[in-house]
């Protein structure tokens, strides 16, 4: 089957081209992770062989759970980045594409200004966290641990925790504060998978009460061969 691509530049709010953002593609049927592109020190990324249908395209920093250190090399198109770094923004919804087969569709997006505050970049379950994605199971309801900057529930919105997929749904009133340590703020939640939820990786979104959101982008996979963690 014909597949299309998505490609555009990504600039900070001055107009200055980011490099190592992360920019990625979410299926709007089902939610699911399907392609994500590292923006090269032009700013410029690319989403390959996409089938054709509507997509959420969205960008983040590269500070988690992804880190610039595991991309940079010494050689290559992401050769500095590591001492060239495009530091911490906020992450942007650039909204819904439609792809076309055997053709290329431009989506630029430009950068806000305004300095990130919240930043998920830790997630598991049973009480531990890494940076590995969490296997859930159709069918059943999973508790899942999130950490990182921000995550105080004072300063969540109402119902901050949500998973834009039609399988996948939080338990708002499940949402609750961890101790962690001082220096680790942390919120459980409770999702419930769909027995016909569709295997693939799918992202966790966080919003504050001022309106900032942020992303455990793929943080959580559903696994159809039925392993249960």
């Amino acid at each position: 089957r014909a597949r299309g691509s998505v490609t555009g530049t990504i600039t900070n709010h001055a107009g200055a081209p980011v490099f190592g953002a992360s920019v990625w593609a979410e299926e709007a049927a089902t939610g699911r992770l399907v392609a994500s592109s590292i923006t090269l020190s032009n700013g410029a990324y690319q989403l390959e062989n996409l089938p054709p249908g509507k997509y959420y395209l969205k960008v983040e920093a590269l500070d988690g759970p992804v880190l610039v250190s595991e991309i940079a090399s010494q050689r290559g198109a992401y050769a500095g980045l590591a001492s060239s770094p495009s530091g911490s923004f906020r992450t942007e919804e650039l909204g819904e594409i439609s792809v076309t087969a055997d053709r290329t569709l431009r989506r630029n997006a430009q950068l806000s200004e305004k300095p990130a505050q919240l930043n998920p970049t830790l997630i598991g379950f049973n009480g531990q966290l890494s940076t590995l994605a969490v296997p859930l199971t159709p069918g059943r309801i999973h508790t899942i641990y999130v950490g990182g900057e921000g995550l105080n529930l004072k300063q969540l919105a109402e119902g901050a925790v949500t998973i834009s997929s039609p399988y996948l749904s939080v338990n708002p009133s499940s949402i609750t504060q961890q101790q962690f340590g001082a220096n680790l703020s942390v919120i459980s939640f409770d999702v419930a998978v769909s027995e016909n939820a569709p295997a693939g990786d799918y992202s966790v979104r966080v919003q504050s009460a001022t309106g900032e959101v942020a992303y455990v982008v793929g943080g959580l996979t559903v696994d159809a061969s039925g392993v249960n963690p």
